[in-house]
């Protein structure tokens, strides 16, 4: 496969399908017609596509084996994280840069490693294209636009031990908490002892003071019989 695929030759290629003509291939990249044929000779030259036999203008455009494999190429990697190749890329469109043959150049890379870190970018969000007159700009999508300017890469791409490292220990539930916490032993409370009511209390003090009025009397007759014999009364 040749390697001076361009991102351009990519996004043309995923505009082919069963029913394209050299016609219709115009519309879809909004062109004009000698626009899309020019671009058409140029993926034919490469060997992307082929034209079976057809009438002039709506010649049937068909991808080649090389073509297809491009395409299952870049949608296989366009799932990859991020790396600091595609931030770089992402901080030179935020800058200005919209042509994919110029943002290759600055970076020192073949345009068809380019091509496939912009559909990268492109497939999760971070790019879109324009595609006019034959001629494709790139521009930030909002989320691009927003990485762009952090300057730093998702936490998502960050070494696994980083990662881990970054994130918080996760908080135990209050139940979690409880069933983990150390048994101490509990000590028993004796349980309070009924006092005995009013009821019970009043018949052992009337037997008391009952008791203590006996004596007295005794007492008294004790001393009265004594004062009688001892002749004093």
């Amino acid at each position: 496969m040749p390697e001076e695929i361009t991102f351009e030759d990519l996004i043309s290629l995923t505009k082919i399908n069963a029913d394209t003509t050299s016609e219709k291939f115009s519309g879809l990249i909004n062109s004009g017609f000698w626009d899309g044929a020019n671009i058409l000779g140029t993926l034919s030259t490469k060997k992307l596509i082929q034209f079976p036999s057809g009438s002039l203008g709506q010649q049937p455009v068909a991808l080649t084996e090389s073509g297809k494999q491009l395409i299952s190429e870049a949608d296989s990697k366009s799932g990859a994280d991020l790396d600091n190749l595609d931030l770089t890329t992402l901080i030179r469109v935020k800058n200005g840069a919209t042509k994919a043959g110029d943002i290759a150049k600055a970076l020192n890379l073949r345009s068809r490693d380019m091509a496939m870190h912009l559909y990268k970018l492109m497939k999760q969000g971070y790019i879109i294209y324009d595609f006019r007159s034959g001629a494709l700009s790139i521009m930030l999508t909002e989320q691009g636009f927003s990485l762009a300017t952090a300057g730093v890469l998702p936490s998502k791409n960050a070494p696994e031990g980083e990662a881990m490292a970054a994130q918080p220990a996760p908080q135990q539930m209050p139940q979690q908490q409880a069933a983990q916490a150390p048994k101490t032993p509990q000590t028993q409370t004796p349980a309070p002892q009924a006092k005995p009511n009013d009821q019970t209390e009043k018949p052992k003090g009337m037997s008391n003071m009952a008791l203590i009025a006996i004596i007295v009397v005794i007492i008294i007759v004790l001393l009265v019989y004594y004062a009688f014999t001892t002749g004093k009364i």
